[in-house]
Order: structure tokens, then sequence, then C-alpha cells
């Protein structure tokens, strides 16, 4: 067998004719299998060199393909292994002798050419064995050309060894150049490295930082001479090697191993290339075009928007696209779209880093907007026509660039649709190559946009993919984890119980990564499977900005805001970081479409939210008139539905916020009509708040509700109301407190009642009596403008005469009143203290020198200038 294969080598090489050394290369073709280990490395690299040139002569000289030598793969796999590990032992001339054979074996003859760097594309027929960015992944098989054909995996093995042998020459030369006592090698031609570098992504095999660099420069210095075919092999060769995506290397004889990361383009080179590109695109075939666009978009090289206008008008044309291969047309049409936003993005941000955009940015920007978009809808029925009943000719690769393309333009162009016949044969093909489409893209991405399409994907296939999800839950991150959970679920998926809880608790430590789409998406699905978040859910939700709440509608955040406040989660409506922001973003139209009920449960809420946590008691900070006003507008029109709690709710929180509306009184009185009706179910203090919150918006309470408010007081619930407020307080204190509520009852009841009914009025006086002196200035302020707005004054009990109904202020109460305002006059404020003195003169109470002495002692700073007109407290 050795003596065969060294005889085929030498008649060759002595010039002997092809055709008669054929019958002997074919009888050394069948004596070899299973006895390619009695050959060295150099003759199984003289047997395929013999076996390529008798093919290429016998393609050159117009031969039939038949009678070319034809390589079972059975025959190539047995070459390709035991050729591999002894690659290192070549000669640089026999391994370029090995490296030009492989070139016809695996590429094809009719197709190879010596002239400049060659060329390997074959035909229009043929389609890009390249992947999206996330992923490469070549065609395994080699080309179905004149030679044979050949398994994946020990092309790769073989390819690998004389990628390394290569390299190391390459290293050696690089090192001639450097080191002059270095021994002399001939230099390696850019022909063996174009060969090479083709091989290399056909079969999707990594190359070496140093063999890119080489080719890259081989190329940039022969771009006029190089045919249009090299061109475009050279822009998908540096996209499968180097694009986004690959990570390793082939290692150099040295050891060094350099990652595709590492590599860089020269710089200028990818400029170049879209120069040549778009100089000949009336000469490149279509397909030829397309494999050049690809490129481009796999290594997000960013043309102009002009740029992308001419290839478009060149290629997408029905002429054009007539002579392309459905997998080659939906691979333009996407990398069109891919550069279309890559270009749109980089003007963006230029814009935003600069503040002012540029005349020529602004019209690019225009050009690439939604509505001059290069992505038309033509466009996308032209794809659809060219894919329909085809999609499963398209390798894995490019399904996955269609599924991109179909959900872009959803995105781009609202009204498309992709046609139910395309949609249907895309599950189809998807579910049938899960795995390889998967692997490229992801499963979240891949579900993501199968959901967005609404394709129906096989249930074993769906199952795969959902529960590939969940086992990689705790490592996704936030948008992958929303994206995910909302697409299984449009899919058809139903998770389990305990995994809803698991994406509960996964996607809760991930909320503040969460855009407000993503929690709408959470919050969608999990409503779906009728799964309530958990308590530890939603205060991580509470406390997300208001923005995250943009994709939610007003009903859905109002829901979540009411049961983060309610016994649900029992959390204060203050630590609801969103809600006030939320809330003033409310339009009228949004408030009109609400029930009563749901206006009156922002009110609470708001309400709630505006108490200082570290001073309760202290006044309230109220919304924006803006919003109070469109809620009171729009509350009044369904005050009449509203329980009475409710109302009982509305009419204190504008109390608390002393906020009066402009329809204040409609809505006051209608407010007061319907507590009417429902205050047997307001209890006793709730009632007496009602009364204090009308007086402080200084609303007279009308009939029926002041008869029944009056009735509800004067049963003698008062006293236990009042004494109940502050049950965990101390004797002291509780005192006090009681004294100030009895005191603000009965001014509430003199200043909102017109004619407060005397035995409910007597009644509350006399509680008082005792505990005046305890009563808070301001309070006893108030208390005494009451009673003169009550026509009260101050008459001896002598002086009563029999039956008078006539309120007034009896003469030991008065001189108890009397004595607490002289107390309090030390404590007041200017205004205050002269309001208070005009309460003494009208309540026509006796002269009295202890109050006359505390008047002139509270003037004295004034007098003097020692405190200021609103400064003084004490």
């Amino acid at each position: 067998l050795s003596c065969l294969a060294d005889t085929c080598w030498g008649l060759l090489k002595l010039g002997a004719s092809s055709a008669g050394v054929q019958p002997i290369v074919t009888m050394l073709v069948n004596k070899s299998y299973d006895r390619f280990s009695q050959l060295t490395v150099q003759q199984l690299a003289a047997t395929a060199w013999a076996i390529a040139y008798c093919s290429s002569s016998s393609s050159s000289n117009g031969r039939s393909s038949s009678t070319s030598i034809k390589l079972p793969a059975k025959w190539l796999n047995q070459f390709a292994i035991a050729a591999a590990p002894s690659v290192l032992d070549l000669t640089q001339a026999q391994l370029s002798d090995l490296i030009w054979a492989l070139g016809r074996l695996y590429l094809g003859a009719e197709s190879y050419s010596t002239d400049g760097l060659g060329s390997t594309s074959s035909s229009n027929n043929s389609t890009s064995s390249t992947t999206s960015d996330q992923s490469v992944s070549g065609s395994a098989a080699a080309s179905s050309g004149s030679i044979g054909s050949s398994s994946a995996a020990p092309v790769q093995q073989l390819l690998r060894a004389v990628s390394c042998q290569l390299d190391a020459q390459l290293l050696q030369q690089q090192q001639q150049g450097t080191d002059s006592t270095a021994p002399a090698t001939g230099q390696t031609s850019a022909a063996d490295v174009s060969v090479l570098i083709n091989l290399l992504t056909k079969f999707d095999c990594s190359a070496s930082r140093h063999l890119l660099q080489r080719y890259c420069t081989d190329v940039a210095s022969s771009w006029g001479s190089l045919p249009d075919a090299a061109v475009a092999d050279a822009a998908v060769a540096i996209a499968v090697l180097i694009g986004p995506g690959r990570r390793g290397s082939s290692s150099s004889s040295s050891g060094s191993s350099s990652g595709n990361s590492s590599i860089v383009i020269p710089a200028g080179w990818l400029e170049q290339l879209s120069e040549q590109v778009v100089s000949r695109l009336s000469s490149l075939l279509p397909w030829q075009r397309c494999r050049c666009i690809w490129a481009l978009a796999t290594l997000k090289h960013n043309p102009s928007i002009s740029w992308l206008q001419q290839f478009a008008a060149e290629t997408f044309n029905p002429s054009t696209t007539s002579q392309l291969q459905p997998g080659d047309l939906s691979d333009a049409v996407w990398a069109v779209y891919t550069l279309e936003q890559l270009t749109q993005q980089h003007s963006s941000n230029a814009s935003a880093a600069e503040q002012v955009a540029s005349a020529s940015s602004t019209t690019d920007s225009s050009a690439s907007g939604n509505g001059s978009s290069l992505l038309t809808e033509s466009l996308m029925q032209l794809t659809a026509q060219k894919i329909t009943k085809r999609v499963n000719e398209l390798s894995a690769p490019q399904v996955l660039r269609l599924l991109l393309l179909a959900e872009g333009a959803l995105t781009k162009l609202p009204d498309y649709r992709l046609p139910k016949g395309v949609a249907d044969q895309l599950g189809q093909v998807l579910s049938a190559r899960a795995a390889v489409v998967a692997e490229s893209t992801g499963v979240v991405h891949l579900l993501w946009a199968a959901a967005r399409l609404q394709l129906h994907l096989h249930i074993t296939t769906l199952d795969q993919f959902c529960k590939r999800v969940y086992a990689g839950l705790p490592t996704l991150s936030a948008t992958d984890m929303a994206h995910a959970f909302w697409a299984s679920e449009k899919l058809g998926y139903r998770w389990l119980l305990p995994q809803l809880k698991a994406f509960d608790r996964q996607s809760g430590l991930k909320l503040s990564d969460m855009s407000g789409t993503d929690v709408a998406l959470m919050l969608e699905t999990f409503k779906a499977h009728k799964y309530s978040p958990s308590p530890e859910w939603l205060k991580a939700f509470a406390g997300m900005p208001a923005a995250s709440l943009a994709q939610l509608s007003c009903d859905e955040a109002l829901q979540l805001a009411v049961r983060l406040a309610d016994s649900t989660v029992g959390l204060p409506a203050r630590e609801i970081t969103w809600l006030t922001g939320w809330a003033e973003r409310l339009t009228s139209g949004q408030l009109q479409s609400w029930t009563g009920r749901q206006l009156c449960s922002v009110v609470q809420l708001l309400a709630d939210a505006s108490i200082d946590a570290t001073a309760p008691s202290s006044k309230r900070k109220a919304p924006s008139s803006r919003l109070l006003g469109l809620l009171c507008l729009t509350l009044v029109n369904h005050i009449s539905s509203c329980s009475g709690q409710e109302v009982y709710c509305l009419v204190k929180a504008l109390a608390e916020w002393q906020y009066l509306p402009p329809n204040g009184n409609i809505l006051l009185a209608a407010a007061a009509m319907r507590l009417a009706d429902k205050l047997p179910v307001l209890s006793d203090l709730q009632a007496v708040e009602v009364l204090c919150s009308f007086a402080q918006l200084g609303f007279t309470v009308p009939e029926p509700l002041q008869s029944r408010l009056c009735d509800k007081l004067v049963q003698g619930t008062v006293g236990r109301s009042i004494g109940s407020t502050r049950s965990s307080s101390t004797a002291s204190s509780a005192a006090l407190e009681q004294a100030n509520s009895t005191a603000s009852i009965l001014a509430s009841v003199l200043l909102a009642l017109p004619n407060p009914r005397p035995s409910l009025v007597e009644s509350l006086m006399q509680h008082l009596q005792s505990s005046i002196l305890l009563v808070a200035p301001n309070i006893l302020l108030q208390l005494g403008q009451g009673l003169i707005a009550a026509g009260m004054q101050a008459r001896p009990a002598a002086a009563a005469a029999p039956g008078d109904t006539q309120l007034s202020v009896p003469e030991l109460w008065g001189k108890q009143y009397l004595a607490a305002s002289a107390k309090a006059m030390r404590m007041l404020p200017l205004p205050d203290l002269a309001a208070m003195c005009r309460v003494l003169l009208k309540l026509g109470l006796p002269a009295d020198a202890a109050a006359a002495e505390a008047a002139i002692v509270a003037l004295q700073p004034y007098v003097t200038g020692a405190a200021t007109n609103n400064s003084r407290r004490g």
C-alpha cells in the first residue's frame, strides 16, 4: 500500500497524465480502507494530494463529474483520523500540499481558485453555515460537491492539527523578522492561509490569533484584486471566527492559547469591507450580498443609514429576491433590521453624550425611526412568501434569526402579524430542532420570541425548555426571569405551586433590578396562575420607584397598594415608596373610570401615607392641590354609592389635610347626606371625628345628620368613647388627653352644628368643668371661639328665666374657663393672645385681676422688643 501511494504521488509530480494515473489512484483508494495505519503521515498527505490533483484535472479538462474520484464518507473519516495525530511531522511544503488537497476534498474542486486568495463559495444554492451573534454553529457536513462528503468530528480533529502546525510556522516566521539569528524558512503563502481559514469556517473550528491576523492582513492588501466570491468568503470567515459568541482557540506550537476574545480586527478593516460590498453591489451575486450583510450584522459593524438604504434598494426587489434561497433572504432582512437598530442606538447614545444632536445625526435618527424604517410590512410579506412551506429547509441558526426578525417586526410594525402558515411551520421546526436552536440563543430568548409570535411548541419541547429554565432559576437575570415566566405561561405551560413559590422567592430577591415592564410581566403571570405573591414579595415591591409601575394598569397598581396596606401584608402606607408618585401621575380620565370605592381607597392610602412617623400628631403633608381637586370633583358623582366607612375616611382626610376643595360645599353636603344614612355603622368615636372634621373644614352640619349626630352623642357614650381612645396611656396622660378630647368635641359641636342640642352641650361642659385647666392653649382658644359662634355668654344662675332654652356659660364654668385662659395666655403667640382677649370680652365674663395681670405679663416681651410677633411660643 505504501509503495502504491508513493507511485501515484511520484508519477503525478513527474508530469504523468492524471487520466493515466487515475486508475492507479482509484486502486489506492480501494485498497486503503482500514489500512491507513500502514502509511506514514507524509504518504497520507501525498495520497490526498494525488486524489485531489486527479479530480481537479478532470474538472478543469471539462470531464464529467462522474469520471472524478468519489470518496465515500468512511474513507474520508478514516483518512482524517489517521492523519491528524502526526501532522506536526510534516514539512512546510508537505503541509502546503495537504492544505491544498483538503481544500479540494472538502470545499469542492469546481469552486476553488488559485488566483489571489481563492474562493470557496460554490453556487447560488448553498446556504450560510453560520449563526447568530449568540453562537456559531457551522454546517457539520462537508459540501456535497463532486469529491465526496464527510462527517464533522474527524475532519475537525484533522483541521485543528493542521491549524496548530500552520500557526507554529507563522510564529516562527514572525520570530525571523525580529531575530536575525533564527534559521531561515520559506514564507507561508496567502493561498494556504485562505484555504485553511475557509475550512475552519465551514467546519466550525476555532482559529488562532496569529492565523486570523495573517488572514486579515492578506485580505486587506488584496482588496482591489479579490474576486467577488473571495470578498464574500472573507466577510463570512471573519464573522464566524471572530464574531460575538465565539470563545477559545487552537493552541500554537509554543503551547500558548489565545482566545478569540483577544483577537482585534485591524483598524479600518470592517470599514474597508463595507466599502467593498457597497461598491460591488451591482456585481455581487444576490446570495453573496446576503452573506456580506449577515457578516456585518454579526460583527455589529455600524454602517450608515445611507449604506443600508442603498443595499436594500439593490437587493430587496422582486427580480433579485427571486434568485435567493429562503435562508439567504431571511438572513439579509434580519441583518438590515439588526444594523438599523444598531445605527439608531449609536445615534441616540452620541446625542445623549453631546446633549446636542447635530443636523446629520438628526437626519439619520429620523430616517431610522419607526416611520421610515427599512423593515417595512411589504418586506416582511415578501420574506414570508419566500419561506412559506420551506421553513424546514432552513438551518437551525437561520431558523433562530428568522424568529428574532419576526419578533423585532412586532415592535417595529405594530400592525404586523406573522402569517399563520409560517407561524405553524416555525413552531414545528422549533420543536424538532429545539436543542440546537436553544443552544444558540438561550432558552429564555427562544421562549420569549415564541410567545410574542404566538407560536405553538410541542408539549414535550415546551416541558424540556421550562425544566431548563427552572433548573437555572437562581442564575437568571431579573429580566430573563420575568420574560421566561411570562412566556412559558403564554405558551400554555402551567407551573406547580412549589415552582410558583420558587419564582416568587427568586424574583423577590431581584425586584430592585426589574423594570416596570418586568414587574408587570411577573404580576400578570402570577394572576394567570391564580397565585398571590407572598408578603415578602409585596414588601420588596413596595420599595420600588414609581417608574416601575409604568406598565401596570391603574386598577392593578391600586389593588397592589391596597393589599400592601391591608391585613394581607400590614405595611404602613407611608412605607410604599411609589404610592405618592404614582398617585400624582393619575389623570382625570383614569380617575373617572374608577368606582367610588376605588377613589376612596386612593384617598385613604394617601391619608395614611401622609402621617409623619416621627410626629404622628403633627399636621399632615397633603398631596398636590391638582390631585386632590381631581379626586374631589370625581367623587361627587360616587358619594351615594360609597359605604359609611369610606365617606368617613374621606371627610377625616380632608380635615387632616386642611383642604377645602373647589366644590367643597357640594361634596361635603353630599357626604353629610350619605353619613346621615350610614351613621349607625360608625362607632361613637368615629361619629365624634366626623363632627370634628366638619368643624375643621368650616362646614355647618345640615339636617338630618345634625339631629342624628346629636342623638348618637347624647346617648351617654361620649365619655366612654373618649376614655377608650388611649387605653395604653398612664393615668396622668390619660386625664390630659381626655380633657383635650372633650374640649375638641365641644368646640366642634358648637362650630359645626348651627343649633346644637342643649342637653348635649351641657353634658360636655359638665364633663369638662373639672379638667378644663388641663386643656391645651390652642384647644382652649378654639373652644372659646365655639362658644362665641353659638352665641353663648356668661350668665349667673339666678338670672336664668324658667323655661329658657338659650345656651349660656354657667357662672362656675366661666370662672374655670377664665382661670385656664389666664394660664394659657403666657404660652400663646401674639395673634392668639389677641384672639383670646377678644373671646373673654365677648363672653362677658366678669373682670378678673389675675387674667388682666396674665395678659400684661404676656405682652411685656413684645413691648420691650424681647420677642417678635411670630416667634414667641412660651
